[in-house]
């Protein structure tokens, strides 16, 4: 039997690849981090909206543990750019590491997670893990604030906004890009990307009207938000967890803006508790959609139409 050598040069290359994917890694996350902390309402360092969680999770899950170093050098370093003192830095760094490779571990060794997310128990896995592997961030995160003198006696309500907003980045922004990972043959799948276009213009457009508004508006627009979810539907049944995602995406992105500025019927006197209220909105949304679309899976309906009925109908 043959055994192959790497040359020197092989691995100086593999080592290469390595060094850029956690760089990419870093500096996406950080971008990311920048995004969410210009919304960070009650302490500068807690904020109800965290894309990074998904990215990190996301990262993990499709190339491996071993871009965890690109999740610690983003948030660091990008912790220190900012002004954060060092024990804060450290201390975040840690709570976000932690969370992203017990989120992915979990996911993968107690779940047998499918990156596509085309079954129910994936769903479900992903919600499950989450909640636990976030509340680890926002324990060590909020624990270091505290100690450092960060936050006061509001501890309580700085590890919800924080949870909260790791939580939905790892239940909005890691499906979206676990989805688009691998790209389908657009030859193949033409017609589902017209399909697509058009459902989600109409979901912006419907998204855009009722977070665009003032609070005010009346109780017709208040009701206008139930008007998404048919659209969210349609995307989960028709277009799959890839047109699940991309609609919860969409209208994450829009429901935020929105909000953050003061708009749309989930719009308080406190923008941290307006934020925190759509985000957990969105939780529902995200839930509803990412089962259904698994539902509609063809290895879930043909063990459903093959499962024994649990009742007699007589």
């Amino acid at each position: 039997m043959a055994i192959m050598i790497k040359s020197p040069h092989s691995k100086a290359k593999a080592l290469m690849i390595y060094l850029l994917k956690v760089i990419i890694l870093a500096v996406v996350y950080h971008l990311a981090a920048q995004l969410g902390l210009k919304m960070a309402y009650v302490q500068v360092n807690t904020s109800p909206v965290w894309p990074p969680t998904g990215i990190a999770l996301a990262a993990l899950l499709a190339f491996g543990y071993n871009l965890w170093p690109g999740i610690s050098l983003g948030v660091l370093l990008g912790s220190l750019l900012t002004g954060a003192p060092l024990g804060i830095a450290l201390g975040m760094t840690l709570g976000n590491t932690l969370e992203a490779l017990a989120g992915a571990f979990f996911l993968k060794h107690f779940v047998g997670f499918h990156n596509e997310i085309d079954r129910i128990q994936d769903v479900v896995g992903l919600v499950l893990v989450s909640v636990f592997s976030t509340a680890i961030s926002a324990s060590i995160g909020t624990a270091t604030l505290m100690l450092t003198g960060g936050v006061g006696q509001e501890y309580i309500a700085n590890w919800l906004t924080w949870w909260i907003g790791d939580l939905l980045g790892a239940l909005v922004v890691a499906p979206m890009l676990l989805a688009w990972t691998f790209l389908p043959s657009f030859r193949t799948r033409k017609r589902m990307y017209i399909e697509g276009g058009i459902l989600l213009g109409l979901l912006a457009a419907t998204t855009w009207y009722v977070f665009s508004s003032q609070p005010y508006a009346g109780i017709f627009h208040q009701a206008m938000i139930y008007v998404i979810f048919p659209f969210m539907i349609w995307a989960a049944l028709r277009l799959g967890q890839r047109g699940a995602a991309t609609a919860i995406f969409l209208v994450s992105g829009i429901a935020i803006w929105g909000t953050s500025q003061g708009m749309g019927p989930f719009s308080l006197e406190s923008k941290n508790d307006s934020l925190v209220l759509l985000q957990t909105f969105m939780g529902v949304v995200s839930l509803t959609s990412l089962i259904l679309a698994a539902c509609e899976n063809p290895h879930f309906l043909r063990l459903l139409k093959t499962a024994p009925l649990l009742y007699d109908r007589g």
